[in-house]
């Protein structure tokens, strides 16, 4: 049967708050405040709780008569509101129309107040405002009473709503009001205690405070996704939860008993807070509450009257205790999600309430059950939103503006997409590799706007000479085009360029439309393509832009897109044998090629492993040195024959049989060639995107039966399912980035801080919201279990994925290609180190990153051509060296090479990037220049000291700390925060339990 009418609307509050000035002197003698023994437990009983009761003469005599008060632990401990028998907010039985307020000036708050003057201009506009004012304990912090006589209409039942009231009036006090302090917020709450201390003067009443009033508003309360909520009046359990559980295991009469009630007669009972003769009755092990003395509610479970009453509605701890006794959730069983289907089948005049109803008590179930439910029952896409949310699900499918259909080839539908730019400014066209969006440009721009300019922006060198290759007659730039080539810019119809060079025209207002290739890098590629990315993202607002992607990202929308699929009619699913294994990139290979029949092409992250496995796999005489192919980004690659190869034909060449590839093959390439039966992705990072791997596995475009396509996943331990809404994400940090540029104004003296939105900021301190959406999309990525980010992939990316941990994992020995690792690292740091001045000759020759260039000082001098051959070889890796030995010298370390060669070798990136963010967390602190540089310093410095009262911590738990100091952390690792305080202070790590001690 449904319990479609006992489902109800959860209420939220809109406060409205608005102040007067009291005429007339306050009743100062009728007892509104208790005097209690903080110690007192409610549970135990032991001593008294109640001491004695104030009014507000009394309190002000009692305040200015403290003799003594050195600690909390010695201090008078009051509670607004009249109390007996205990201290917990169901024991006051008298409210009070005050409320009490809390300024604390600590070094982790409130730091301006420690000013003297600043701190008497907050005390004299609170004396005017308060009923009474008084000091903390050490003669900075301010705390006081203020005047709300409606407050005084809230019990303990009401604790929500008196912590949304009260809130609401300490923000009135600061924005309306001027009151330049923050205020804690745990004395908004019903029942919290109040300290008196010691007065150094004389504290009086205000005999016309400041008379606080406020309007609630009603409103339905909705999720992030603006779903609407609901409860069961009866308090209904999920089916199989905990909570369930609990109910039937345990007797009304037993929870009654055990939580302050006494038994009348056979149904019957009486709680002390009630005034009439009973407080209610039991039926069908419920109790029916009769009176409004002890709750405005009316049906109570066993869980409910634990949850309200012994665990004073703590959740989390009542939870935990149940779990501690060994109870769990069940999965809910197929006849349950008959019954379910069942119930969405009947007419109902809300169709939302019934789809909660329906979902309600099958939250426990499985990922795939739930979302097969959401998806069989869902009547249209609103509808999914409200299914995915009451199953708590997260909306993984991406939604577009509109959706076109080809046979082929995207030229079909050219004029569609050229009139829809032209209606929208900014569009994204998704479309599968080898549907020839690029193409379709090039080919048709010319007959559909003859009289119109075009320019085509690729992310790599690579693709635009593979265009070039195409279109002969083309004009394209790339970093080694002449000025002749860029004097013909002008007078050129369509022209093909890297981001870099394309970016140098497009202030120049000289084409009518750009079109950005593999746009998705706009938003995934922003971290380590950040500075060109930058560069043109912000000379895009006011150009009619065409992105061109096979991995749309719903972010666009945000940033101003139009989302627009374009989908081929019949398209055929790609199967794709998904593997979570944690194991070194070595591993997985080694096992993998045990299975390989025929050629391979592996993609992973580290150059240094591939050349290593390539000598051992030659050494042991499987291969030959011409049958394995290592590819990577340094020129000898790039423009080696194997990649000119590869980019212009779309094969590689016969003999070879095994490709070891970075991410140099991951856009713009087309592979077409029979023979390659193990396509093998293998992820090196934690929660990754999953760009990297559809546009890897999109190189291959010709058809092979006897292909399969593998991907090796790293799973994270924790896949607890963590509530996440990616537009709600993206709107909250927006919010916090703009008020973080208010405050860090233009300055171009900002130093780097760990907080890292300057990342997100331009030059001129406007938004970047391409920035901003990469940091979201990271975060997001960050919080998909396993079972989710397969679902996101399956559900975008026109894959099947077939999960599959049935397989070999072995421990095979890698000393071998470990030392030829280490051996490469040594020899790097020891041309490094002896040969430097040759090094950076060399290296300023070779190179094409500016910044590189820039930093090394011109000489004339000709090296020998062994240094040529080195620094060609690991001209990335010398790079990077130059690059960090700048940034840490700039930082103050005198003695960089201390930092980037360990052990005689190279040491790795973590190390290196972790002493840099140490390095840049200190110059903040010890050389802040201006304004957001103090405060950035003054907040790196209370966090070190809060957690240096600490005698031991788990990593983990500093990111409380690190927030609470309101420390807006990007990329922010544990070992960042334990390095920052081990500098100061001395930690040791045990290792089996991951906790730090003090030494």
């Amino acid at each position: 049967m449904s319990d479609l009418n006992k489902v109800v609307p959860k209420v939220d509050y809109k406060v409205n708050v608005r102040h007067t000035i009291a005429v007339k002197p306050l009743n100062f003698s009728t007892n509104f405040f208790s005097e209690v023994n903080p110690f007192f437990s409610n549970s135990k009983r032991e001593g008294t709780a109640v001491y004695c009761f104030h009014s507000l003469m009394s309190l002000k005599e009692r305040l200015n008569n403290i003799t003594q008060t050195s600690s909390k632990s010695n201090s008078i401990a009051l509670l607004k509101g009249l109390y007996n028998l205990g201290t917990s907010g169901s024991y006051c039985y008298k409210t009070a129309p005050f409320l009490f307020f809390d300024i604390d000036v600590k070094e982790k708050e409130n730091n301006h107040l420690f000013e003297p003057s600043l701190n008497a201009e907050v005390f004299t506009k609170l004396r005017e405002i308060s009923v009474l004012v008084w000091r903390s304990n050490s003669g900075k912090g301010i705390a006081g009473v203020l005047y709300v006589p409606k407050i005084a209409d809230y019990t303990h039942k009401d604790s929500n709503l008196h912590l949304k009231t009260a809130k609401a009036i300490t923000d009135y006090l600061k924005r309306n009001l001027g009151v330049n302090a923050d205020f804690d917020n745990s004395q908004s709450k019903f029942r919290q205690l109040r300290y008196l201390t010691k007065q150094t003067e004389k504290r009086e009443l205000n005999l016309n405070p400041y008379i606080f009033d406020y309007s609630v508003k009603q409103e339905q309360a909705v999720s992030v996704n603006n779903t609407p909520k609901f409860f069961y009046s009866n308090n209904k359990a999920v089916k199989g939860s905990i909570m369930n559980k609990f109910n039937n295991s345990t007797s009304i009469e037993t929870a009654l008993l055990d939580n302050g009630f006494i038994k009348l007669n056979d149904n019957r009972y009486i709680h002390q807070r009630t005034s009439s003769k009973s407080t209610g009755a039991t039926s069908n092990n419920l109790f029916f509450n009769h009176s409004t003395n002890f709750s405005n509610y009316k049906v109570f479970t066993p869980f409910w009257l634990y949850y309200t009453e012994k665990h004073q509605y703590n959740l989390k701890a009542l939870l935990s205790e149940l779990k501690q006794k060994g109870y769990y959730d069940d999965e809910p069983t197929i006849e349950a999600f008959k019954q379910a289907e069942n119930k969405l089948k009947r007419k109902a005049e809300d169709r939302t309430k019934q789809i909660f109803d329906a979902c309600y008590d099958l939250q426990n179930g499985t990922y795939k059950q739930r979302v097969l439910f959401a998806d069989s029952n869902a009547k249209n896409y609103n509808e999914k939103i409200l299914f995915y949310d009451y199953l708590k699900l997260k909306f993984l499918e991406i939604e577009y503006n509109k959706t076109l259909t080809i046979n082929n080839y995207v030229s079909e539908q050219i004029e569609t997409i050229l009139n829809y730019s032209d209606s929208n400014k900014k569009i994204l066209v998704c479309a599968d590799t080898g549907t020839g969006k690029t193409t379709a440009f090039l080919k048709e721009f010319k007959n559909k706007r003859p009289n119109q300019k075009l320019l085509i922006l690729a992310p790599l060198t690579a693709i635009v000479e593979q265009l070039k290759a195409q279109n002969p007659d083309a004009l394209c730039l790339t970093g080694t085009s002449t000025a002749e080539e860029h004097v013909k810019v002008k007078n050129n119809d369509c022209v093909i360029a890297t981001y870099e060079q394309g970016t140098k025209y497009l202030s120049k207002q000289l084409f009518d439309y750009v079109v950005i290739d593999e746009a998705h890098n706009l938003i995934s590629a922003n971290s380590y393509k950040y500075e060109a990315i930058k560069e043109l993202t912000k000379q895009l607002n006011d150009i009619k832009v065409i992105g061109l992607t096979g991995t749309a990202n719903t972010l666009f929308k945000q940033i101003g897109f139009k989302l627009l699929r374009v989908k081929k009619q019949h398209s055929k699913k790609t199967q794709v044998t998904f593997r979570t294994d944690n194991r070194q990139v070595l591993n997985i290979v080694k096992d993998h090629l045990k299975q390989v029949k025929e050629k391979c092409i592996f993609r992973f992250n580290s150059i240094k492993i591939a050349e290593a496995l390539k000598k051992t796999l030659v050494k042991e005489r499987n291969y030959k040195a011409n049958e394995i192919l290592v590819l990577n980004s340094t020129d000898t690659v790039k423009y080696g024959k194997d990649f000119k190869q590869l980019s212009c034909k779309s094969k590689f060449e016969n003999n070879i049989k095994i490709v070891f590839t970075t991410s140099l093959i991951d856009e713009g390439l087309s592979i077409k060639q029979n023979g390659f039966t193990d396509v093998v992705f293998i992820e090196t990072e934690y929660n990754p995107k999953p760009e990297a791997f559809k546009q890897f596995i999109a190189r291959f475009r010709n058809e092979d039966i006897n292909r399969n396509y593998f991907y090796y996943y790293k799973e994270v331990k924790n896949q607890n399912i963590k509530s996440i809404s990616i537009n709600y994400l993206y709107n909250n940090l927006k919010s916090e980035v703009i008020e973080y540029a208010k405050e860090r104004g233009t300055s171009n003296v900002n130093k780097p801080n760990s907080s890292g939105y300057d990342l997100l900021l331009y030059a001129d301190n406007s938004l970047n919201k391409y920035a901003l959406a990469n940091e979201v999309n990271n975060e997001f990525f960050k919080c998909l279990t396993t079972q989710e980010y397969i679902h996101f992939i399956e559900l975008n990316y026109n894959l099947i994925i077939n999960k599959c941990d049935n397989y070999l994992k072995e421990q095979n020995d890698n000393s071998i290609e470990i030392t030829s690792v280490n051996d490469k690292k040594q020899k790097i740091a020891k041309y490094w180190v002896k040969y430097n001045f040759e090094v950076l000759n060399v290296l300023r020759e070779l190179t094409k990153n500016k910044s590189v260039k820039n930093s090394i000082e011109y000489t004339g001098y000709k090296p020998e051509d062994k240094f040529y051959t080195i620094v060609n070889e690991n001209k990335k890796a010398f790079e990077t060296l130059v690059l960090k030995n700048v940034e840490l010298l700039a930082l103050g370390e005198n003695e960089p090479n201390n930092v980037l060669i360990k052990d005689n070798k190279l040491a790795d990136a973590q190390t290196v990037n972790r002493k840099i963010t140490l390095l840049q967390n200190l110059d903040v602190i010890n050389q802040p220049k201006t304004k957001q540089d103090i405060k950035n310093s003054k907040k790196i410095k209370n966090f070190v000291a809060e957690v240096s009262k600490l005698d031991s911590f788990k990593t983990n738990e500093l990111f409380k700390f690190w927030k609470k100091q309101r420390c807006n952390s990007l990329n922010l690792k544990g070992y960042n925060l334990t390095d920052l305080i081990n500098h100061f202070h001395n930690y040791k790590e045990d290792r089996k339990t991951r906790t730090f001690y003090k030494v």
